[in-house]
Order: structure tokens, then sequence, then C-alpha cells
């Protein structure tokens, strides 16, 4: 083991406390850390994180949005770029209902961002909103089963 790039968290203890390796090496603790791209001890910095990327994702695709394609091809590109994005890592968050709330509205926001780049297509924008909107934390929920392998 690396004593050098090993750290580690503690949950649960108020005492500080000390890990070494065999050779005597004092491991770092650290308050928080990144774990396969979501940050481990606070859902609201994870999140936070998740809905900037999301923004991200979706203002990159802005041609797209107003684009010619089909509605319908916009809204599965919506699903897999946008909200895959804002979602990732939602199965381990602890959804507070202010979390929630913040969750939903970004959701909303991002849906009427794209939305309103739709002026033409299958779908009208009502239709849209009602056929890939759904309340946090059905959102959460609706991914996780979406995307089970």
């Amino acid at each position: 083991m690396n004593a050098g790039k090993t750290k580690f968290m503690a949950f649960n203890h108020n005492k500080g406390i000390t890990i070494k390796t065999n050779r005597g090496t004092q491991i770092e603790e650290v308050p928080d850390f990144k774990y396969l791209g979501a940050w481990m001890k606070s859902s609201e910095k994870d999140v936070k994180i998740r809905k900037a990327a999301a923004w991200r994702a979706c203002n990159g695709m802005a041609k797209i949005w107003k684009s010619s394609l089909s509605a319908r091809f916009k809204q599965r590109l919506f699903t897999a770029t946008v909200e895959s994005v804002l979602l990732y890592g939602c199965e381990a968050w602890t959804v507070t209902s202010k979390l929630a709330k913040e969750l939903d509205g970004c959701y909303t926001r991002l849906l009427k961002q794209d939305r309103t780049c739709i002026s033409t297509g299958a779908l009208d924008s009502e239709a849209w909103e009602k056929e890939t909107r759904m309340a946090c934390p059905d959102i959460c929920r609706h991914f996780e089963t979406r995307h089970r392998t």
C-alpha cells in the first residue's frame, strides 16, 4: 500500500482516529473524498456538482435543441445526455425534502430550456414535458429502474 496516496474518511467517530501501515507510516484522514465521480460525505455537495454538469451538458447541446431533428429524437438525447448526467450516483444520495425540491426545480428548468428550443417536430411542447417530466424522488427511482443491468 502506498501510504502517500492512501487516505481515509471516518464515520460516526468524534475522536481522531489514527491508522498506520505495517511499516508505521500514518495514513491521512480527510473530511470528504471523491469516489467514482461522487462525493462521499455530502449529498448536497454532490447534487450541486451534478446540477452544474447537467447544465453544461444541456447548454453544450444548444445546436441540437434548435435543429430540425425530430422532437422524439431530441427527447431521447435529453434523457441520454442531460438527465443521466444530472442523476449520476443518485442511488447513493440521501434525498431530503429540500434536496428533492432543488433537484425537481433544476430538472424542470432543464426541460424548459430544451423545450423552448423545440418549435417543430412530432411532439408539441406540452407533450414533450408530459412524456419526459416526473417528480423527484420519482426521477431517481425511474432512472435506477431504467438503467439496471
